[in-house]
């Protein structure tokens, strides 16, 4: 019964489960004891509660059968299970009790049923984290508290402080402190909570700038809070770095002070000033600037660099609000002690850029500012706009050289050609180079009356020699071979038109096979590659070269004539050298068209004949033409 039941909880193993319920003895044979079927059973039922898979569970009744196989009972018996018997067999049967059955069954369906752990957002996250800062002149001491959780069991690494600090001491209870990122970091395995304390060393404020002051970079934490202590007398530290921190509890007579960290792992800047200072109001300083500038134009925008220099009577010297076009744009903004600088619109449409310093009661600035303003090319004025301050100045000046654009001339209040440029700033020297320019002083916008020059444009590529050797035969067949040295200052695509297209034998550039493309009926097009950097002029050619037969009239027993054109190309040729060879039956007699028949001590060095069957031309400067001649010939032996 038993046996049945199980057969129908586990029919998949009902194969193997024979093996364990039910067994045959043959007389005098095979002796299997009761306690290795026991052994055998309780493997694989241990093993379905542990829920192994499918091939450890078929090598535990590979161990049971084996097991009835070699009946440690029936050796010691002496009885071996090859002996023949006359014995009846013997059934034997295993029966585990309901209740243990149930409780095997439901462990194994609980283990199955039994959902995967929800991994969370985040692997890992410091709680807390207390920063105790002890400054003194020569050298300031930093102890830093940290409560880590960890959410996952595999390897963490959790940023811990970075800055200008160096480790000294590390106290913690699993894990190990590690360099990553320019920061100490915690290395740390399994899920949990790790209490971590950190001893580092930093230089004493008699060393910190004015402006850097020391900077810290504390890890991301759900509650972070920094103390300082041992200040000297009147002084106290003020946090750089946004709002990134609140002043919680002072108590400056006692050296003492305490910041809440808003715990976002960004870059804190510690400044010493004194205690006055810091309660001192801030207050607007109205400034005066004069710039040096730098203007170039490119694709329809003038770029502007500048170097300003602003200087104020008045005020904390914090910030600065300078005006600029409405359309400016790509806006850039670089120097010592800036904090931030932001850009917006104002109501007057105009846009105001406010830049902020770290450094209080400085009211002498420095600061580098490019910007770029969209102008029209089509328009016949331009505005030179330089930076302004938002109060009226009537002290700015501005010194601006703008970059000559080839083909424009400016004409403008105060603008003059190039000065030599030793007189320049060494930046706007470097800047220039060896470009010419136009400069001008103004105190505000500069306006100018931009005239387009008409240009006379030079020609991109000419040909330097060309050679053709043309063969006609009597039924009027013609093979006509080219040659184009094409001299050129870039890549360039080059047609060519041929009288009759018919057939296209040969065709290569430079020595190696190309396929040119085919435009109209007659047209070739070649794409050329722009010549090798470095080459002489002489030198920057590619030479181009063809074959092709076309049909022409056949040639009269007697006399006739016949007309054969070249190749026809946009291209200005320097010299042209033709060889016309007609059958050598046949003499020309007259030749007429646009080349000449070749002299002594021409380019070719060939004598000229008019009275074989071959005919030396030739053509100086030639372009847009296509080269023909008629030929006039008769039969050789035949007496006028």
């Amino acid at each position: 019964m038993f046996e049945k039941a199980f057969y129908q909880i586990f029919p998949q193993f009902s194969h193997k489960l024979h093996h364990f319920f039910t067994m045959t003895c043959q007389g005098g044979g095979m002796k299997t004891s009761i306690s290795t079927i026991l052994c055998a059973a309780s493997l694989v039922f241990l093993n379905f509660a542990m829920g192994l898979r499918a091939a450890e569970q078929v090598s535990s009744f590979d161990l049971f059968a084996a097991a009835l196989v070699a009946d440690p009972v029936a050796e010691t018996r002496g009885e071996s299970s090859g002996a023949e018997t006359d014995s009846p067999g013997v059934v034997g049967k295993v029966t585990l009790p309901y209740a243990d059955m149930k409780r095997l069954w439901e462990e194994l369906r609980e283990k199955d049923e039994k959902p995967e752990k929800e991994k969370t957002p985040i692997n890992s996250m410091v709680m807390s984290a207390k920063y105790q800062l002890e400054v003194s002149k020569d050298k300031s001491s930093l102890t830093a508290d940290y409560r880590v959780q960890v959410f996952s069991d595999e390897w963490q690494i959790v940023p811990l402080i970075g800055g200008e600090v160096n480790l000294e001491n590390v106290e913690l209870d699993k894990g190990s402190i590690v360099r990553s990122h320019c920061a100490y970091a915690l290395l740390v395995k399994g899920e949990g909570e790790y209490q971590v304390k950190l001893t580092l060393r930093a230089a004493g404020f008699d060393s910190w700038s004015n402006l850097s002051g020391l900077k810290l970079q504390p890890a991301v934490a759900t509650l972070s809070r920094l103390q300082v202590s041992g200040l000297p007398k009147d002084q106290v530290i003020r946090l750089q770095g946004g709002d990134s921190a609140e002043d919680v509890h002072s108590s400056v007579s006692l050296g003492d002070m305490d910041f809440l960290l808003a715990g976002d792992g960004g870059e804190l800047t510690l400044l010493m000033e004194s205690a006055a200072m810091a309660d001192a109001p801030v207050l607007e300083s109205v400034w005066e600037i004069q710039s040096q500038m730098f203007v170039r134009y490119a694709e329809g925008r003038l770029n502007y660099e500048a170097r300003v220099f602003a200087q104020s009577d008045e005020g904390s010297g914090l910030s600065m609000d300078l005006v600029l076009p409405q359309n400016v744009a790509s806006v850039v903004v670089d120097g010592e002690d800036i904090v931030s600088w932001r850009l917006a619109r104002s109501e007057e449409g105009v846009r105001k850029l406010r830049i902020a310093w770290k450094t209080r009661d400085q009211l002498d600035r420095r600061f580098q500012l490019s910007y770029q303003i969209a102008q029209s090319p089509l328009s016949k004025e331009w505005t030179i706009v330089p930076p302004e301050v938002a109060v009226e100045d009537a002290s700015a000046k501005h010194l601006i050289a703008i970059e000559t654009v080839e083909g424009l001339e400016w004409k403008g209040e105060g603008l003059s050609s190039a000065v030599a440029s030793r007189r320049l700033p060494n930046w706007l020297r470097e800047h220039l180079g060896k470009v010419e320019f136009v400069t001008v002083e103004t105190q505000g916008a500069l306006e100018l009356q931009a005239n387009w020059l008409p240009v006379l444009e030079t020609l991109q590529a000419t040909v330097s020699l060309a050679k053709f050797e043309t063969r006609l035969v009597n039924d009027g067949a013609m093979l006509v071979q080219a040659e184009y040295h094409v001299q050129q200052n870039g890549a360039l695509d080059w047609t060519v038109n041929i009288p009759s297209l018919d057939q296209i034998l040969t065709c290569e550039m430079n020595g190696k096979a190309v396929k040119p493309v085919r435009r109209n009926d007659n047209e070739l097009e070649f794409h050329l590659k722009a010549p090798p950097l470095g080459k002489k002029d002489a030198d920057r050619y590619t030479v181009i070269s063809f074959s092709y037969a076309l049909q022409s009239t056949a040639f009269d027993p007697v006399s006739g004539q016949v007309t054969v054109e070249l190749p026809q190309t946009d291209l200005f040729i320097h010299h042209l050298d033709w060889d016309l060879e007609i059958p050598e039956v046949y003499e020309t007699t007259a030749v007429e068209g646009n080349v000449q028949l070749a002299s002594k001590g021409s380019a070719s060095k060939k004598q000229a004949s008019i009275s074989t069957h071959t005919v030396r031309l030739q053509k100086e400067l030639c372009r847009g033409e296509r080269p023909a001649v008629e030929l006039y010939y008769r039969r050789r032996g035949i007496d006028d």
